[in-house]
């Protein structure tokens, strides 16, 4: 069977291409940080040199290691009622809800047109999987997703936030929680009304990652694909809150952070592993931010 051409994509689509890269390799290892079958067998049906990663060094352990540590968060969350949602912006060819998929959770992928026709290539929608094809800061996708969505959604944002400038993303953040606050409020409503069954309040969550400007910098030297130059970066967690006053920061995990990172750790070098004991500011280079409104 002959294999996919990709060659369309633009050199900042092709970055979806290196996480996906990364699982495969690291699902082969012995002591592997997460097992993604569903990436080997992408990147096995997919033509593209992806020995251009393997030249530039790419370590395909970092990328898995933070994708676990998502994982992990996401996991968490109590995703179980029938008509709850996770919506992951970005998509991309991201595989985890194969990975950590509780049977339960609908799913909603967003990307560009483009991006999206690859996964659907592997993985047709079906009743708990849905894709949009829909950039990340056109307005549209909101009533889309809304009217699939019931009183519980869990957006995630992983790696794609970095392609954006400030401004763009706190745009987008205020018009999320314009938009679904008043889907969660109506659910509010018709719950007091009708019945007080209900054990928890209509809210909604964002699960995001950002790299810190340093490292954001860093990254935009050494990136492989450089036609795609990253953008956002976040210092302090803490101006998410001030961008808006519904926002709140549950939760901030941090580069080395345990118990999140203790699986993940002995496979760095000692210099990264002493670095973030001896030097506690480098627990920032690198965040996975939890918020909710």
């Amino acid at each position: 069977m002959p294999k996919i051409d990709v060659t369309a994509l633009t050199e900042a689509q092709a970055t979806l291409l290196m996480p996906l890269w990364a699982r495969a390799q690291e699902s082969h290892h012995p002591a592997a940080l997460l097992h993604d079958e569903k990436a080997v067998s992408t990147v096995a049906d997919l033509d593209f040199p992806f020995h251009r990663f393997e030249a530039k060094s790419v370590r395909a352990v970092d990328d898995c290691l933070r994708a676990s540590v998502f994982d992990r968060l996401v996991a968490e969350y109590p995703v179980n009622l029938p008509d709850d949602r996770i919506v992951e912006l970005g998509v991309g060819l991201d595989t985890r809800s194969d990975r950590i998929c509780n049977g339960q959770a609908h799913r909603i992928g967003l990307d560009l047109p483009e991006v999206i026709r690859l996964p659907n290539q592997f993985i047709p929608d079906g009743d708990r999987r849905r894709t949009i094809g829909k950039s990340l800061l056109d307005p549209d996708w909101f009533d889309e997703v809304r009217q699939h969505c019931g009183d519980y959604v869990l957006f995630t944002l992983e790696g794609v936030l970095r392609f954006f400038a400030e401004t763009e993303i706190r745009t987008l953040f205020t018009k999320m929680a314009d938009r679904f606050t008043k889907m969660a409020d109506r659910f509010t409503k018709m719950a007091d009304r009708f019945t007080k069954m209900a054990d928890r309040f209509p809210r909604c969550d964002v699960v995001f990652t950002a790299q810190s400007p340093w490292f954001l910098m860093v990254s935009n030297l050494r990136h492989r694909l450089p036609d795609s130059k990253l953008r956002f970066s976040l210092a302090n967690v803490r101006r998410v809150e001030r961008c808006d006053s519904r926002f709140h920061v549950k939760q901030y995990v941090g580069f080395g952070d345990s118990p999140s990172y203790d699986d993940g750790m002995p496979r760095l070098s000692l210099f990264r592993r002493w670095g973030r004991r001896l030097f506690s500011p480098s627990r920032h280079l690198f965040k996975v931010v939890h918020v909710s409104w």
